[in-house]
């Protein structure tokens, strides 16, 4: 009998302690461990919806090339399944520069879009680059893409041009680098 008790007694102790630590552990005020990273540094952005809830995008790698100021170049971009292209003419820059390219999808202005932050900040060229865009990676039958950049003097994005999709590709011409954004 007496052994019959101390068993009891140890799962019933055993039980206490995993069901407080099942509700400790599930409680919305539960602390974050101290070794799980940030979402930015997994690869994270988060957006706040317009209804006011926190969506997490994945954002991909930076893609990057070295462009030579004699030649020019092209940057590929690959997100996923789809590829785009940054297309830099001869002679359009001052010197070789290693261009890089990050991309994320974001919600703007109540859009899905797909936002490019080009590097070096700043860089202008002498004749417009060319963003070669995969437009079925937003829109499957769109005919025409938008292109917005962002105002860092107004803090809000600005329509800047529309084309036409020809063949799947949108095709902007960038003559300095800011921080865009594509839409249907």
């Amino acid at each position: 009998m007496m052994r019959a008790l101390k068993c009891l007694s140890l799962f019933g102790g055993l039980a206490v302690v995993l069901t407080l630590l099942f509700v400790i552990g599930c409680s919305n005020n539960s602390p974050v461990r101290p070794d799980v990273p940030d979402p930015t540094e997994l690869g994270l952005s988060s957006s706040l919806s317009s209804g006011g809830e926190l969506t997490l995008y994945k954002i991909e790698e930076y893609d990057s090339a070295l462009v030579s100021k004699t030649t020019g170049g092209t940057v590929d971009i690959d997100r996923d399944i789809y590829h785009h292209e940054f297309f830099v003419d001869s002679n359009a820059i001052d010197e070789t520069t290693l261009i890089t390219v990050r991309s994320v999808n974001e919600m703007i202005l109540g859009k899905e879009m797909i936002v490019f932050e080009f590097g070096p900040d700043g860089l202008e060229f002498k004749t417009p680059a060319t963003l070669g865009f995969e437009m079925s990676e937003l829109s499957e039958e769109a005919a025409v893409a938008k292109l917005y950049y962002y105002d860092s003097l107004k803090k809000k994005w600005a329509y800047q041009t529309s084309v036409n999709v020809v063949n799947d590709i949108a095709n902007f011409n960038i003559d300095h680098f800011s921080k865009y954004a594509i839409s249907d």
